[in-house]
């Protein structure tokens, strides 16, 4: 079995939408006399009712958790595992896996159940996977049981890193990264589904191959499979010679490539047009890879970084992810 992994070296109102309707219990005494004009009786209902919807989205409200970048580009989030904790998890998108630091491997007295191939942009290794990690908790979330993969993340150590949260465990549930204010939003009852507005650019993703690929149109050729990937800085195309895109040959130059699996020298040129779900990113560099063969063949025509748009919405209850999302801030009370 082969995995694959990409990655590479507030303000509470906007997402909550409460509205501070003062004390319920007090508005429910006012409602009992008989004595109030029609029109102040109405309002009162109204108010009472908006308070009980706030009670509501209290109860089952999406929980914060505020995070800090690497490099600019490497999300970083408190993990507690078992109730022990917190630890450094960098969030990787791109990686189908959740991984941890093998010194955190022999703090918990985890063992694996057997070993997959390793598949990165740099080549492929065997590693022992299917460590079971219990009671992961991210948040307000807790996921009774995770399997996970071990890895010497030697790199990281100077960054307090024991491990990578992949899409074993972040599929579970629909969160928002919001990159401007540095939080992740991690939803209890689609409180933010429930509240994007209509220019949302919405598109939809699929799993393939073990791979959580979005589907990318354009408006000649064939709509191209990208991975979403947290965990890149840059974008990276495979064969890109066959995909058609609006590339200036003149800036070919060469770049190092880092991942979990060690460093690879590629080509990078400037890509001059770039259009993702009606957001237009200009004059990217894109690091140019060859798909391999075999086990390390690749599914996806490429990683698309996160990091290039403001904020993300993973929604996985319906297989979509919105760039730049805009959620409305406030209870529509109809007729009013």
């Amino acid at each position: 079995m082969k995995k694959f992994s990409s990655f590479r070296s507030a303000n509470n109102s906007q997402f909550n939408g409460l509205l501070n309707s003062g004390d319920p219990c007090r508005r429910l005494s006012l409602l009992d006399s008989r004595f109030w004009p029609w029109g102040l009786f109405e309002k009162l209902v109204v108010t009472f009712t908006v308070c009980l919807l706030s009670i509501s989205n209290a109860l089952n409200a999406e929980s914060i958790v505020k995070f800090k970048e690497i490099n600019g580009c490497l999300i970083v989030v408190p993990l507690r595992i078992d109730g022990k904790g917190p630890h450094n998890f960098i969030i990787d998108t791109g990686s189908d896996d959740t991984a941890i630091d093998l010194d955190l491997v022999n703090e918990l007295g985890v063992s694996p159940t057997s070993s997959v191939t390793l598949v990165t942009a740099a080549g492929s290794q065997e590693v022992q996977t299917g460590y079971p990690l219990r009671n992961v908790q991210l948040g307000s979330r807790v996921i009774p049981e995770v399997k996970a993969l071990a890895m010497n993340l030697e790199a990281l150590k100077p960054y307090k890193i024991r491990g990578i949260v992949g899409q074993s465990l972040l599929s579970r549930f629909n969160y928002f990264l919001d990159y401007k204010r540095h939080e992740m939003t991690i939803e209890e009852n689609n409180e933010l589904s429930g509240r994007l507005v209509g220019n949302s650019r919405v598109l939809s993703f699929q799993k393939s191959e073990g791979r959580w690929m979005v589907r990318v149109p354009r408006e000649t050729g064939p709509g191209l499979k990208m991975v979403l990937d947290a965990g890149a800085n840059e974008l990276v195309m495979y064969d890109c010679e066959n995909l058609g895109l609006d590339i200036d040959n003149g800036s070919l130059h060469t770049v190092q490539v880092a991942t979990n699996l060690g460093t690879r020298e590629l080509h990078a040129a400037r890509l001059r047009h770039f259009d993702v779900g009606g957001i237009a990113l200009r004059n990217l560099t894109v690091v140019l890879a060859k798909n391999g063969t075999g086990d390390e063949a690749r599914p996806e025509d490429g990683l698309l970084p996160a990091r290039l748009f403001n904020a993300v919405y993973f929604d996985n209850t319906r297989k979509q992810v919105v760039f730049n999302p805009e959620f409305s801030r406030t209870v529509q009370v109809a007729g009013k």
